[in-house]
């Protein structure tokens, strides 16, 4: 079929000088003609193709969509078309037809408030369900954000990100069992640096739009390619009232490049949304476009707060851009968490490898009692008496009188819990002993041959060596 519409002879639209007749996406087919004429032998050849595969087309599930741009008469047009046989639906100037889920039309009104209350309202279900608490932050960040993002990353809902968000955080600190005065930021870090790995959906669309902005700058179609920088120096000639050099282009992006409050008198477009999202975005953490003067590619320069490092995204490796933007943001928010000096302390030794946080992820190896404490303990919100933050309040242990009850004491120190110490120690010690061969040697509590009276908790001997464990 589209063989056949390739080669007909009706125009199209014409787009850097080439003839667009239509434009295909997976199962879906858009044809694109100048006048009615044009689009009525378009029609007819594409319904004889698909009579001779032996295809038919549903008529209810296609819309044609007519748009008259003459001065002081601007709207659709209703003309009616015929595929197969069967009239095709037209759209009027209120009316829109919703491709995978953003209404498209002359002038649709974009109303999705009845999604985000949907999106709201099964994030309480989530919550309130019998789920693991890992279970439930799965859901939340596989299935309930993924639903919106695309919506919000197509159309203006900026509040509405934002009260999502706002359900979001709220709804992860409970699951997380921490307290109101926890830091937020924690639900926002990665999981492999000991976060929720639930990510701000304002922040994912900021990404997404760099993304996308990338993807069409250096996209392997010259025509896509070409296009996309025609509008993108006109819109830098129109916003910015500068010539589009390479400089002021890859400047505005960048969010560097001055520009008026009136914006030239232009409305919003994809590039606006790119310098917006850079703006956004180099207040949290470096991110900068520019050309290599070597190989003349495209590059995005971000910056990682935590290692005080750079990471550079050139064309040939922008499959990684959005997956460095994201560590980039979780950087930033674990760098918040450290910054404050009661629930800072353990973020940055959390961080440093995977495995002390590889729980999150499924719940491997924890208990519901464990996951209600250990993040309380990590920021230090515990209710102990060493932790309160005002008032003169006594601050000693509740058990055994120490000066301090703070998490290293109650933990490590207080007597009251020294039979705990011991089977702590002895489950650890028993995988250990489990995990080494017994040929390799022997099971004593105290050292051979060693004239010292102090017995160490495990010591496995072999021909030339020894495994103390004190």
């Amino acid at each position: 079929m589209l063989r056949a519409v390739s080669g007909d002879d009706a125009r199209g639209i014409v787009l850097q000088g080439s003839n667009i007749k239509f434009l295909a996406y997976a199962d879906d087919i858009l044809l694109a003609a100048p006048s009615a004429e044009d689009l009525t032998q378009r029609l007819n050849i594409i319904s004889d193709s698909a009579e001779k595969a032996g295809l038919r087309f549903k008529p209810r599930k296609c819309v044609t969509l007519g748009i008259r741009n003459a001065p002081g008469a601007r709207g659709t047009l209703p003309n009616i078309f015929f595929i197969q046989g069967h009239e095709v639906p037209f759209l009027r100037n209120d009316e829109a037809y919703k491709y995978l889920g953003v209404k498209v039309g002359y002038n649709p009104k974009q109303d999705y408030h009845c999604l985000v209350d949907l999106v709201c309202d099964q994030i309480d279900l989530i919550h309130n369900s019998l789920l693991a608490p890992w279970q439930m932050l799965q859901a939340i960040r596989g299935h309930m954000l993924p639903r919106i993002e695309f919506l919000s990353r197509n159309l203006a809902l900026k509040k509405d990100v934002l009260r999502i968000d706002k359900k979001v955080q709220s709804r992860v600190k409970s699951i997380l069992n921490l307290p109101q005065r926890a830091d937020a930021n924690i639900v926002r870090v990665a999981i492999r640096k000991g976060g929720a790995g639930v990510q701000s959906l304002s922040d994912t669309v900021d990404i997404d739009h760099i993304t996308y902005a990338m993807k069409m700058l250096s996209s392997k179609d010259q025509l896509v390619r070409e296009a996309a920088f025609q509008s993108l120096e006109e819109a830098v000639r129109k916003k910015a009232g500068v010539d589009p050099t390479d400089d002021n282009i890859f400047a505005y992006l960048s969010s560097s490049l001055p520009v008026p409050r009136s914006g030239g008198g232009v409305t919003g477009s994809v590039w606006s949304n790119v310098r917006a999202a850079c703006l956004r975005l180099n207040k949290k953490f470096p991110v900068s476009w520019s050309r290599c003067s070597v190989t003349g590619m495209i590059k995005i320069t971000i910056g990682h707060i935590s290692s005080r490092s750079t990471t550079t995204i050139t064309q040939s490796s922008r499959a990684y851009l959005f997956r460095q933007l994201k560590s980039a943001m979780s950087d930033y928010y674990l760098e918040r968490i450290s910054a404050k000096p009661d629930q800072g302390k353990t973020a940055a030794p959390v961080s440093l490898h995977p495995a002390s946080s590889a729980f999150i992820a499924d719940g491997s190896f924890t208990r519901f009692c464990d996951w209600r404490f250990i993040h309380r303990a990590r920021l230090g919100v515990l209710t102990l008496n060493g932790t309160r933050r005002f008032g003169n309040q006594v601050r000693k242990c509740q058990r055994c009188g120490y000066v301090v009850e703070s998490i290293p004491h109650v933990i490590n120190h207080c007597t009251s819990h020294s039979a705990t110490w011991n089977l702590r120690h002895n489950e650890i010690q028993d995988r250990i002993v489990r995990a080494i061969p017994s040929r390799s040697g022997t099971v004593n509590r105290r050292v051979p041959d060693h004239y010292s009276s102090f017995a160490p908790r495990h010591c496995r001997s072999a021909p030339r060596r020894f495994t103390l464990d004190y």
